[in-house]
Parts: structure tokens; C-alpha cells; sequence
């Protein structure tokens, strides 16, 4: 057979016709020889079309028999020169194809483009065959190598020849699946990130599940590595003023790899130096930092950021004599409404003793902390405490120190030393009557009579049952004292 080059209407060239013309021209005239030898010719040339070849066909025809000569077990007998010849071949053959074709091939519908993209898909599903073969013996130097030359040469064409658009409908499923499988493949990604990048792209198109499992693998396991160089630069930096709050917030998502605890307490230590100069984006990434600690699945990391927060809350207003000491600004980052709901109504119903105690010592240092904090830091807790008050004032409790003290913020007496307002006071006693604690409920009662007793105009004030109709007057309450 025949390359049909000439003929072939992606390739203009006279140089056959032109070749003919000059054969002609230097050979004498013979008369009747001539004709019959012209005859001769013309039957040759009649016999040649019909096994001529287009020159995608033969692309496809020599890179099938390539595919079929790498998706075999290497014979001792054959040496390993003619598997790089036959990877060069591969290589070149894949050039003169995408020269010869278009993207635009696969919006043809003539019966020719029809037969191509059938030829095509069988053409890929065979590489994805022979990459799949290949990466099963990977540890063999000459089939990784091999792997590395047939992924570099696959995806040059599906670049050149497959838009991304259609990548999903047009690629065989076993092509799909060799390409995302080498997304995971570590070398390259860190030696040849530009092939790396091209397989992403494609994976990325891909909707069936096993490929989409394998983006998303890829993606974790890129964020955990990421996340570990940002816990190595943590660990090793004695500079604190140097690390980001996006470094810190990054190195989190390896802890439950490396397990070096000890990395919360430099966390603690960044946060209560830098937040009071961190901008918003900063200051939510160091709250959602916290709440990952103290909500985290792995008991040993709540134990240790609870150990950690309630040394530092001691530290800033406590009155013992601890390692160092600290001002109430190191504190700001937990005056923040989500973590002490997470404080309130985790850690301190925690099953650990451990994390049950620091909880209810964090917040009986923070409940009490008004002379330390001074007005300003006072005024900046109680206005990240106000919205969860109701939370607060549900741990109240005769037999604990912290549901005392919440109690206690609540007497008549005192409680404008604590800058609470009377409306808040009264909510607060009302809250206190459903409680369990039978002394807590009476005390609530004795307050909440004293605090309407306290009003000016009470008669003016009362409600006007007599001239009230239709309301359900039979669900009110009566409180017996006993």
C-alpha cells in the first residue's frame, strides 16, 4: 500500500504532477511502446488508489500497532533500544496527525469524520490500556520511563486535537481513569508541574464518579501537604511578627498527621501577640482557627487548646503567680461570640474531665475579670457575651463555682457593678425560674418580686384583666412559694 499523500485535501502539493511531467519530458517518444506503456501506467495507478491511504488512517494504523507492541512483558530477546525507537515513532506519528487534523474534526458528521472518531476513541481507549499496564510495573526503570514518554505524548494530543469542552463525552472511560490515576503520581507533580497542570485540566472535566474520586483525593492530599510545610515553617520560626495568619490557618489541617501537639501552643502564642493588628479576613480565619481546635474530633487536640487557653486566661487575670504575664489584650481573640458559645455549650458539658474543668475555670477568670479587663476590655467582653446570655445563664447552679457566679451577676445589688442593664437583669431572673435547681429558682423569684417592687407607678402599670376578652386568661400561672 501507499500513503494517500497527494491526494489527500489537507495537504496541497503538486510535486507528483510535476515529477510525472519530467519523466515524460526526458524520455524519448517510441510510438506504439509509449501507448502501451502509458496504458500500463494508468492500470498501475487504478490498482494503486484502491490501497491508498488517508494520512490520519495511517497515523491511527501505525500508533494502534505501537500500543500493542508496549502493552506486552519486554522479551529478552527484544532489546529496550527498539521501545525507545518505537516511543520516537509514537512521537513523531502524533505530530503528523495533529498537523493533519483539526479540533474541529469531531463536529463533522460525513461519513469519512464518522469513521475517524471511531477510529479515534478505539486509538485512546488502547492508550489508557497500555498507561494503565505501564503504571502497574513502575518500578521497573524502563516501564516508568516508558509511562512518563506515553502520558508526555497522550496528553500533547489530546491538547492539539481535544477541546476540554468535550473531553468528558469524547474520551473512553479507560483513558479518563489513566489520567486522573496520574494526578496522584508525586514526581510529576513536582518535577513536571506543566504536565501536571494539562492533567488537571482534563480531570477536571470529568463527571463520572471514579474520576471524580480521584480529583478529590488529589486535592486533599495537596492541601495536607501544603498544610504540613506550613506547620514545618511554624515549628521551626522563632520569629513569630514573620508568620501569617494564613500559614497558621493553613497548618491546621495536618495536625491528626503529624500529632505534634505542641504546635497549639504557638498558635496561642501568634494569636495573643498579634490580633489586635489583624485586618477582618485575618481575625475570621484566627476565630475559625479556634473553633476547629476546640470542636476537633480528636480529644487530645481539644485537651491540649483547652490547656493551653485556660494558662493564658489565668496568666491575664488570675492572681496567682504564673510563667510570665499578660494584659487583658491578649485575650481578644477568645471575645468572640461563636467561641464562647463553643466554651458554653461544649466544653463545658464535655464528658473529659479535663476539657469540663478548663471550660468552667475559662469562664469563671472571664466572668470575674472585670478589675483586671478595666472598663474598656470589660465592655468589649460583655458585648461579644450579650447575644448568648441565655446560653450563660442555663449553667446556672447552687453546687458549681461557675453557676454561682453566673447567679451571682444576677443579684439586684450588684449587678450594676457589672454593667448590666435592668431589662437584662429582669430577663435574666426569668430565665432562672425553669432551671432544676430548686435554690436557684427561689432566689430568681425573691429578685424578680423585689425588681417589680422596685418600679415607679406599679398600679398605672398593671394590666387590665377586667377589660380584656377573649384571651386565654385559664393559661396563666400561679407560683406557690414552698
Amino acid at each position: 500500500f501507499r500513503i494517500h499523500y497527494y491526494c489527500d485535501p489537507c495537504i496541497a502539493n503538486k510535486r507528483q504532477k510535476d515529477l510525472t511531467r519530467n519523466l515524460d519530458s526526458s524520455l524519448p517518444s517510441s510510438g506504439h511502446s509509449s501507448e502501451e506503456g502509458q496504458d500500463l501506467d494508468n492500470i498501475d495507478e487504478s490498482v494503486l488508489q484502491l490501497q491508498q491511504m488517508l494520512i490520519p488512517n495511517y497515523c491511527i494504523e501505525t500508533l494502534t500497532n505501537v500500543l500493542g507492541l508496549l502493552g506486552h512483558p519486554v522479551d529478552v530477546l527484544r532489546p529496550l533500544q527498539d521501545i525507545k525507537s518505537a516511543m520516537d515513532l509514537a512521537s513523531e506519528i502524533i505530530d503528523l496527525l495533529t498537523l493533519s487534523l483539526l479540533p474541529s474534526i469531531w463536529l463533522c458528521a460525513d461519513e469519512l469524520s464518522l469513521k475517524i472518531h471511531e477510529e479515534l476513541k478505539t486509538l485512546m481507549k488502547l492508550t489508557g490500556n497500555a498507561l494503565e499496564y505501564l503504571r502497574s510495573y513502575s518500578t521497573v526503570d524502563h516501564c516508568r520511563i516508558t509511562y512518563l514518554h506515553l502520558l508526555c505524548i497522550t496528553t500533547k494530543f489530546l491538547s492539539s486535537l481535544v477541546p476540554l469542552e468535550v473531553s468528558d463525552y469524547i474520551l473512553p472511560s479507560a483513558l479518563k481513569i489513566s489520567l486522573s490515576v496520574a494526578l496522584m503520581d508525586a514526581p510529576i507533580y513536582l518535577l513536571h508541574p506543566g504536565l501536571n497542570a494539562t492533567l488537571q485540566e482534563y480531570a477536571r472535566q470529568f463527571t463520572s464518579p471514579d474520576e471524580t474520586e480521584c480529583l478529590k483525593l488529589f486535592e486533599e492530599i495537596k492541601n495536607i501537604a501544603k498544610s504540613l510545610k506550613s506547620a514545618v515553617t511554624i515549628l521551626k520560626s522563632f520569629e513569630i511578627q514573620k508568620i501569617s495568619m494564613k500559614t497558621v490557618y493553613l497548618s491546621k489541617f495536618s495536625l491528626n498527621f503529624h500529632k505534634n501537639y505542641s504546635i497549639i501552643k504557638k498558635y496561642i502564642l501568634i494569636l495573643q501577640t498579634k490580633y489586635e493588628d489583624f485586618n477582618p479576613d485575618d481575625a475570621a480565619m484566627a476565630s475559625k482557627l479556634i473553633l476547629g481546635l476546640l470542636s476537633n474530633p480528636n480529644e487530645e487536640i481539644r485537651v491540649k487548646t483547652y490547656e493551653e487557653i485556660n494558662f493564658l486566661v489565668s496568666a491575664a487575670l488570675g492572681v496567682e503567680q504564673v510563667r510570665g504575664r499578660f494584659t487583658w489584650t491578649s485575650l481578644t481573640f477568645l471575645f468572640d461570640t461563636n467561641i464562647l458559645t463553643e466554651i458554653i455549650c461544649h466544653g463545658v458539658t464535655e464528658d473529659n474531665e479535663k476539657i469540663r474543668t478548663r471550660a468552667e475555670d475559662i469562664l469563671i477568670f472571664l466572668l470575674k475579670g472585670k478589675l483586671q479587663m478595666g472598663q474598656a476590655g470589660w465592655d468589649k467582653f460583655l458585648h461579644s457575651l450579650s447575644p448568648i446570655f441565655g446560653l450563660l445563664q442555663s449553667l446556672a447552679t447552687s453546687h458549681s463555682p461557675l453557676g454561682q457566679c453566673i447567679s451571682k451577676m444576677l443579684d439586684p445589688d450588684i449587678y450594676s457593678d457589672v454593667n448590666l442593664s435592668d431589662l437584662e437583669v429582669l430577663k435574666g431572673n426569668v430565665r432562672l425560674l425553669y432551671t432544676q435547681d430548686a435554690t436557684i429558682r427561689e432566689e430568681a423569684l425573691f429578685r424578680i418580686i423585689y425588681l417589680l417592687g422596685m418600679e415607679n407607678n406599679t398600679e398605672e402599670k398593671r394590666p387590665r384583666l377586667a377589660s380584656l376578652h377573649g384571651l386565654p386568661l385559664s393559661s396563666l400561672l400561679i407560683l406557690n412559694h414552698q
